[in-house]
């Protein structure tokens, strides 16, 4: 800090010294540009500020400081610590602590919430449609069991006595044969509308909330953790250079200062 801080040393008692440069080559060409009184201007680059009366102000001021500084450092004043509550960083690492406590706290909870809820929708439909592959088997074998009773409805003991019954019982077989199929159509509609239908629609419903849930936790649980992360990251440095103050960047700001000073002086004022 001894480097920047010399630096504006040196800018403040070389303009309190030489006022009249300063005054000459920026505070009048700017007033000139702004007021309506010209002359009014004009009349600072004659007044005379080293005069008795300003010589006084100056030495009383300096007596007071002195004084001032006497007393703080014979009572170790100087070495007294302002409150951390009244600085900046105070309140950056609260705001800090608060925002990691929402993304450790809530925002955990809420994900470990979001991936429970999950897994137990996802057992659940599981373990439906293992229930229903189970009654789609049982109607399966349910199903050839009754053809093989409906088979069992005729005498005949073999194909050749069946070709026979049904030669000489046409109006029986056929109803056989009709209430077997009405039969077969209820137990075909009710399998593919009822039990796959079922084990579809879980299926896709499980994909629409694998879909949102990945959604929501991508977007807003992990998008609001990784905001606080980058706001902490990217904008910590910046409050904490402004904060404790980094030599170069004094140093680059006296010198751009000082170089954007002397240009509109030296070629702006013209």
């Amino acid at each position: 800090m001894t480097l920047p801080m010399s630096v504006m040393a040196a800018l403040i008692i070389y303009i309190g010294v030489q006022p009249s440069l300063i005054l000459e080559k920026l505070v009048y060409p700017v007033l000139s540009a702004y007021t309506f009184d010209p002359q009014a201007a004009h009349h600072l680059l004659s007044v005379k500020f080293f005069t008795m009366a300003g010589l006084q102000e100056v030495i009383l001021v300096t007596i007071i400081g002195v004084a001032i500084f006497t007393i703080g450092w014979t009572q170790n004043l100087l070495d007294t610590k302002i409150p951390r509550k009244l600085g900046p960083d105070y309140w950056y690492e609260k705001l800090a602590t608060s925002l990691i406590w929402l993304a450790k706290g809530p925002f955990t909870t809420l994900d470990s919430a979001i991936d429970d809820s999950y897994k137990k929708t996802g057992h659940a439909a599981l373990k439906v449609t293992k229930t229903m592959e189970t009654f789609d088997a049982k109607m399966d074998h349910k199903y050839v069991q009754t053809g093989e009773d409906f088979s069992h409805a005729t005498p005949a003991k073999s194909a050749e006595e069946y070709k026979s019954w049904v030669g000489q019982h046409p109006e029986k077989s056929d109803m056989i044969a009709e209430n077997f199929m009405i039969y077969g159509d209820y137990v075909s509609n009710f399998d593919r509308r009822v039990v796959d239908g079922t084990v579809n629609q879980i299926g896709r419903s499980a994909w629409v909330v694998s879909a949102h849930t990945d959604s929501f936790d991508k977007n807003m649980v992990d998008g609001v953790v990784n905001w606080i992360a980058d706001v902490l990251h990217r904008y910590g440095d910046i409050f904490r250079r402004s904060v404790t103050g980094v030599v170069n960047d004094y140093t680059s700001g006296i010198v751009i200062g000082a170089i954007m000073l002397w240009i509109f002086m030296v070629i702006g004022a013209r």
